[in-house]
């Protein structure tokens, strides 16, 4: 494979992959991640560009760390906590912002629609709990967590929160936009079953992220 696409072997690591996610509850987290990375690397070594540039030296980094990290090791790329050119504070602009923008989007259409917030907390929280939807930090989202980042936006939202929900909507409706262009009215609200609806669309996007 030197740049031609070969079917045989891409639905060889599709199967690979549908595999490991039929035993995603007998494998833990991070090993199911380091045989999905693995799998795709594999597959990526067949284009003999990559190998002769280099090019996916990072992801067999990364693939050598899970597995060090698996072992109990504490390996230097996951560990050595890096300069942040000097900043001091919290990290800003981490992967919790990602799983933030989703759930204060889900969470606001599920009001605009005409649901209470606690009401529409608590279902999110539950849906979120069902499909294992979980912090970065491995903590539940739970229904006061959901209403406390609605009401933080815009005011102490966590750093990079209210411009990643903003390009984040603007991007939807504009994507919606070209694709339904004969719908241009903004102004009609979302049914509250419409608004699920949505959301179970959210949740998938966290789901393939790796929350």
């Amino acid at each position: 494979m030197t740049g031609n696409f070969d079917p045989v072997r891409y639905e060889r690591l599709v199967e690979r992959l549908l595999d490991l996610q039929r035993r995603e509850s007998s494998l833990d987290p991070l090993s199911r991640s380091l045989e999905v990375l693995v799998a795709v690397l594999l597959f990526l070594n067949a284009d003999t560009r990559l190998v002769e540039s280099e090019a996916n030296r990072p992801l067999w980094r990364l693939s050598l760390a899970l597995h060090d990290r698996m072992q109990g090791a504490k390996p230097k790329l996951f560990f050595d906590a890096p300069d942040r050119m000097g900043a001091k504070g919290a990290p800003s602009y981490t992967s919790a912002l990602i799983l933030r923008t989703l759930v204060n989007v889900a969470f606001l259409n599920l009001c605009d629609a005409g649901t209470s917030q606690q009401e529409a907390s608590r279902w999110l929280a539950r849906e979120l709990k069902r499909t294992g939807i979980r912090q970065p930090n491995g903590r539940a989202v739970d229904a006061n967590a959901i209403a406390r980042w609605g009401a933080e936006l815009g005011g102490k939202s966590l750093k990079g929160s209210d411009q990643v929900f903003t390009d984040f909507v603007l991007g939807t409706l504009h994507t919606l936009r070209e694709k339904y262009p004969q719908e241009q009215s903004g102004d009609t609200p979302l049914t509250p079953q419409q608004a699920k609806m949505a959301t179970a669309g959210f949740i998938k996007l966290l789901k393939i992220a790796g929350f």
